[in-house]
């Protein structure tokens, strides 16, 4: 039936971060189906101390679970889970749900809680019981959650489907006469953390200056971390790399545009299903990356994964391969090929899972649920 209610309960930009994006694309997924709505953003301020911002997302959840107490706002409660002490939040959303009787659909966006066993995503599955819905973003989160928790039939639905109108899905992203003769141009964008990669790029760039390769380097995001900030800027004035800063819209699809290649060094223990690799293949760019969560099959054979993110094993891995980039481009050009055509398979790939889902949803939530999975 059309018109079902849902209330979602997560973050959403600002701040602007993955997790957040890809909740706000789900969100209106779920309205052109014609789904009704009640929104329970749990973001934090994007400025303030921690204290702060802990007692803004404390009040933001008290109003979400006054929301789900109350009679009538809805059946069926859409919980974007968090990772690490976040948890304990999303135990206490899922408990009174279970108390209520309310549907639930668990979506599963770090990957933190499934390298190893975690106490609270533990407690959130067994208060969560048999009749809810996960969905994870690969198949590796997938087989992950099972083995870890015994969840049966997770449903994948990967962050190109989601987003996939922002994505350049559906228009050509080139001819392969339009590969450059050489890759030149190589790029990172993210928010610009330790933890992402980012003193790792620095130094890819300062080895490929030193050695005389000739590549020029486009470093995009914001940074807030004082430190590195520090270090960017006197990458800059060396002349090793660009640093475009915070870049949005138009911006950031002409930095695509602008670059041959995409490096992404990322150790963020949650680190899932990175958007900007989504967003670098679907320019047709290969990429130089980590295995942290569901990075190798969602690269495939577009890029180059990196076996360790030890920046220092990433640092040299990366530089042999621009080195051979530079001598023989065959490589470079197969996997540009690949990444032109990652994204359209893998939006194909979800689009069942995704009608599974609605047809549950408009048929008043069955609970004896076919598989989703594979």
């Amino acid at each position: 039936m059309k018109g079902t209610t849902i209330t979602f309960v997560g973050t959403l930009p600002p701040p602007v971060h993955g997790m957040a994006i890809a909740n706000e694309s789900i969100i209106e997924l779920l309205e052109r189906e014609g789904m009704k709505i009640h929104i329970h953003d749990t973001s934090p301020p994007a400025k303030g101390t921690t204290l702060s911002k802990h007692l803004d997302r404390i009040k933001k959840h008290l109003l979400a679970w006054m929301g789900l107490l109350a009679k009538g706002e809805a059946t069926v409660v859409y919980l974007a889970l968090s990772g690490g002490l976040g948890l304990i939040y999303d135990v206490i959303t899922v408990a009174l749900c279970r108390a209520r009787g309310l549907h639930c659909i668990l979506h599963h966006h770090a990957w933190q809680y499934l390298a190893k066993p975690n106490f609270l995503l533990r407690a959130v599955t067994r208060f969560a019981g048999k009749d809810v819905v996960h969905i994870v973003l690969c198949e590796r989160m997938a087989e992950r959650l099972t083995a870890l928790y015994h969840v049966k039939n997770p449903l994948v639905l990967s962050n190109a489907f989601l987003l996939q109108a922002q994505l350049r899905y559906g228009e050509s992203a080139g001819e392969v006469s339009d590969l450059p003769a050489r890759p030149r141009f190589v790029g990172m964008l993210s928010n610009l953390t330790y933890s992402k990669g980012t003193d790792a790029f620095l130094k890819i760039a300062e080895a490929s200056h030193a050695a005389g390769l000739r590549y020029k380097f486009i470093l995009a995001g914001p940074c807030a971390e004082e430190t590195l900030c520090r270090k960017i800027i006197h990458a800059q004035e060396k002349g090793t790399i660009t640093w475009l800063g915070p870049i949005y819209g138009p911006q950031k699809a002409q930095f695509y545009k602008s670059i041959d290649a995409f490096i992404f060094p990322s150790r963020y223990a949650y680190e899932a299903e990175p958007i900007v690799l989504w967003e670098a293949l679907s320019h047709g760019l290969p990429v130089i990356t980590t295995p942290q969560g569901c990075v190798p099959g969602q690269v495939a054979d577009a890029g180059f994964i990196v076996g360790s993110n030890h920046p220092e094993i990433f640092v040299k891995e990366a530089i042999k391969v621009l080195e051979t980039w530079q001598r023989d481009d065959s490589q470079y050009r197969r996997l540009a090929i690949s990444a032109r055509e990652r994204l359209e398979g893998e939006i194909r790939k979800c689009r069942i899972n995704w009608r599974k889902l609605i047809a549950h949803l408009q048929s008043g939530y069955v609970t004896d649920r076919e598989s989703y999975h594979g």
